[in-house]
């Protein structure tokens, strides 16, 4: 990313879904900034290096029902968050045109594919209409480049998926002891989602396949 900059935005809390399921981070999101929370904003400039997490406005009403969110305003949102400053998302846009010209002719953020609406586009698109000077900008997807980076782990995400991996043996251990004759399924997949979540999981990668029976799968079989 010499001279360009990275423009991501977090996609929102959804009543439906996340009522029922809780709010899921993007992925690439995750990845770059560690923030959890819905409809943040993070902003990577190349020359000179900055680094901002944008954070929404709080409201404190819905955070009776959502729990409370940490906001810009917070003394200690960077030490929190480990962002070198902290803003309002309110603020993206006089942020954004701090950056130098030459770095800001270039940004790379989200844009989907195949007319794909992802949680960037809106947004970037906004900016766009308000700041002529984004209407000259060289916008990139950034999904190749990011692809590039996530190929290459370090020892702390080498550690996440060792430990992913335990949990998922731990609970597979878990199911295979504790299958009986006339078990339902759900019970099976419920306890293994409950050993996930015993040793630190906050979801499964993908809901546990457990079928029996006339649902059970078939293996393939192999003739030597």
């Amino acid at each position: 990313m010499e001279n360009g900059t990275l423009l991501l935005f977090a996609p929102l809390e959804a009543e439906g879904p996340n009522a029922l399921f809780g709010f899921r981070q993007d992925d690439n999101f995750y990845y770059l900034s560690g923030w959890a929370g819905p409809g943040a904003a993070v902003l990577i400039s190349s020359n000179p290096y900055t680094e901002i997490l944008f954070l929404p406005e709080r409201n404190l009403t819905e955070e009776k029902w959502t729990g409370p969110k940490l906001g810009s305003e917070n003394p200690d949102a960077p030490k929190i968050t480990g962002f070198d400053k902290v803003a309002s998302l309110d603020k993206i846009h006089d942020e954004l045109i701090k950056v130098p010209p030459q770095t800001r002719g270039l940004i790379y953020s989200d844009l989907g594919a195949n007319g794909q609406i992802t949680a960037s586009t809106g947004p970037i698109e906004w900016l766009r209409r308000v700041n002529s000077s984004l209407n000259y900008a060289g916008l990139r997807d950034f999904h190749q480049l990011m692809g590039r980076l996530r190929m290459i782990k370090d020892a702390g995400e080498v550690q996440f998926i060792r430990n992913a991996t335990t949990a998922s043996m731990a609970a597979h251990v878990a199911a295979l002891k504790a299958i009986r004759p006339g078990m339902p399924e759900r019970e099976i997949s419920a306890l293994m989602q409950y050993e996930f979540g015993k040793r630190g999981c906050e979801r499964p990668a993908y809901a546990p396949i457990v079928g029996s029976g006339f649902y059970s799968t078939r293996a393939a079989l192999f003739r030597r």
